[in-house]
């Protein structure tokens, strides 16, 4: 494993070598959407409008379209049919969210679509639901709520370990602090790649030393210098 100096970009071999077990995501829910068909924009345009499918049934209502979750897939793919599209549990590499949902027009209720969508992935592509010529249904990908990987850590000395990088938890490994930074975006939950940080200071310690000296004299300057008087006491009853 390689990294480089920062003071002069020069790669140099690193002691440590990283090897990832597994990468794991939880996501937020997904929503849904309704945008333009000639420019894929989300309505309304002032406010942008969205369906968090956080259970099911569930239901909302967006720019005057009363959208129904009917059920929801966290891991499905498309099935084709002989009339139709269906989505059917997955759960290998892939696998999107995908959502049954009934939508109906307020303002003209006989207009009232039924069908599925879904997010897509690096293996799928999305599905949206046409609700006229110029409006459609539409499943955002699911914003990450936190990442983390599984690696294994390889020493000079031929020790193996393991252990689990969070985002914003840094792991502390033989002088090193590793960072969860990001992972391949395009294949999401699936990634196959997780991008850390090795960061190593030698000055760190001398830092905390020199803030626990710092944070003394600051707690010495807010007690004060003994008062004369009481210092005077102290001398007399010597």
């Amino acid at each position: 494993m390689e990294g480089h100096r920062p003071t002069d970009k020069k790669m140099v071999e690193l002691p440590v070598a990283i090897e990832l077990k597994k990468f794991e995501i939880a996501e937020y829910p997904p929503k849904l959407m309704i945008i333009r068909n000639n420019s894929g924009k989300a309505l309304p345009y002032s406010r942008p409008a969205h369906l968090s499918i956080d259970r099911t049934p569930s239901k909302g209502t967006i720019d005057r379209w009363q959208i129904e979750v009917l059920a929801h897939l966290p891991y499905s793919a498309a099935v084709v049919t002989k009339d139709s599209v269906v989505f059917r549990e997955f759960r290998s590499l892939g696998a999107v969210h995908s959502a049954r949902v009934r939508a109906a027009n307020l303002d003209f209720p006989q207009e009232v679509v039924s069908g599925w969508v879904s997010s897509g992935s690096h293996v799928f592509p999305y599905r949206s639901l046409r609700l006229t010529d110029s409006l459609s249904l539409v499943m955002a990908e699911p914003d990450p709520k936190q990442y983390s990987s599984q690696v294994y850590l390889y020493a000079e000395n031929g020790e193996i370990d393991s252990a689990t990088i969070l985002v914003n938890k840094p792991l502390r490994y033989r002088g090193w602090y590793i960072y969860q930074l990001s992972y391949n975006r395009e294949q999401g939950r699936w990634s196959t790649m997780s991008e850390l940080e090795l960061v190593k200071d030698d000055w760190l310690y001398g830092v905390y030393t020199g803030i626990g000296l710092l944070l003394i004299g600051a707690a010495m300057l807010f007690l004060g210098p003994i008062p004369a008087s009481t210092q005077a006491k102290r001398e007399d009853h010597d």
